[in-house]
């Protein structure tokens, strides 16, 4: 392979298996230009995402850095939901805090 890397061609509707029926402990990662980390790592056998050099990530989806959305943002566990959008908080279940609520 040079410096160009991998070209994928695809059609509407198509989609790229990596690692499909096979079942290894075939990790998938990307590199940036400027470091030896991986920029992306999706560790298979933990079943987890890290984004931004997380090294080995610590939690199903790890982030390191800033993350920008537009749009709401929904997140919850079963029994509650938290979602934040317009600048507005709405939550279900139970709600704790921990310092000066403003």
């Amino acid at each position: 392979m040079g410096t160009s890397g991998f070209n994928f061609i695809v059609d509407d509707n198509d989609f790229y298996d990596f690692n499909n029926n096979e079942f290894k402990d075939a990790d998938l990662r990307f590199f940036g230009n400027s470091t030896e980390t991986a920029f992306v790592l999706f560790d298979t056998s933990a079943e987890k995402v890290g984004i931004g050099n997380t090294g080995n990530p610590p939690k199903t989806l790890t982030v390191k850095g800033d993350i920008s959305a537009s749009g709401a943002i929904y997140g919850g566990v079963v029994g509650s939901q938290v979602e934040l959008s317009n600048g507005h908080i709405t939550a279900s279940g139970n709600i704790s805090a921990s310092g000066t609520l403003i």
